[in-house]
């Protein structure tokens, strides 16, 4: 596993939707299942 190193604070929203292209960059059999909540504020 690789050492990752925080860059910044972010939410985890955030830091989640940023880490997803990398992701498919590195695994292209990658599926992402996401799940919009009305309450979830951004």
């Amino acid at each position: 596993m690789k050492d990752f190193r925080y860059a910044a604070l972010k939410s985890t929203r955030s830091g989640f939707g940023a880490g997803l292209p990398a992701l498919g960059r590195t695994n292209p059999n990658t599926a992402i299942l996401l799940v919009h909540q009305n309450e979830s504020l951004n």
